[in-house]
């Protein structure tokens, strides 16, 4: 399938999450919204006085939010409407929330007009091409955006790129633990709900040790075979000293 009209394909399914809010696909009984975060593990304290705008089209993967432990800025990569970004901006990080859409940066940028001081800053961009300062975020976190992305090597390095030595990276994401059938994988609709992307955990590894990340760990949540749940943990090869966050 051709990459530019998968995108569009993936951004038109996105631009009407942020118009409508997030819905499930047809005939799909899943939680969406600030219920698929509380079902994720969210603590029902970061939820609290978030904007419906923001909670109201969240579709990760995990709940990956508090993970992020360290100091330092996070960069927060697909981030949609912006809840991991506005979760982690409340507990005193500064967090660079990038997306492609159109739809999703409005929301975020308008919720953020009610909230002037909070440390996020919206940038508008379409993985896997990042632009942002090499070596200038301790964090990166992909929830439910890295299977939107064809391009899956080269944004592995982009994330490595911009990361300091030894910071980190997290995903939320759909791994495949059986075979996915071809059809499925040629459906712009499989691939904006991240089945169509997705690959076997020893693929995300050897594409993480090519990009410069070691300690890897692929866990597994919840299997529904032929695809799983899963966060997937690694740090970036401390070569060199970590240059001072920012973008």
């Amino acid at each position: 399938m051709d990459p530019n009209r998968l995108r569009a394909q993936i951004l038109a399914v996105y631009d009407h999450t942020a118009r409508e809010g997030a819905r499930p696909p047809s005939g799909l009984g899943l939680a969406v919204g600030a219920d698929l975060a509380r079902q994720l593990g969210y603590p029902e304290g970061d939820l609290i006085g978030i904007p419906e705008a923001v909670c109201g089209a969240f579709v990760g993967a995990g709940c990956l939010a508090p993970e992020v432990t360290g100091p330092g800025a996070v960069a927060d990569l697909g981030c949609g409407a912006g809840l991991d970004a506005w979760v982690l901006a409340r507990r005193g990080h500064r967090v660079v929330a990038l997306d492609a859409s159109e739809g999703m940066m409005c929301r975020l940028a308008g919720a953020l007009r009610g909230e002037p001081g909070l440390p996020v800053r919206p940038v508008r961009a379409v993985l896997p091409h990042l632009p942002l300062r090499s070596g200038g975020f301790r964090w990166a976190l992909l929830n439910g955006a890295a299977n939107l992305v064809p391009q899956r090597d080269e944004l592995l390095h982009e994330v490595s790129r911009v990361l300091a030595p030894g910071g980190t990276v997290l995903v939320a994401d759909l791994v495949a633990v059986g075979e996915i059938p071809r059809e499925v994988r040629e459906q712009p609709e499989a691939w904006a709900w991240c089945v169509a992307g997705a690959d076997p955990p020893h693929r995300w590894t050897e594409g993480l040790r090519k990009a410069g990340f070691s300690k890897i760990r692929v866990e597994i949540l919840e299997e529904f075979p032929p695809l799983a749940r899963a966060v997937i943990r690694a740090q970036r090869n401390a070569w060199g000293e970590p240059e001072e966050p920012g973008v």
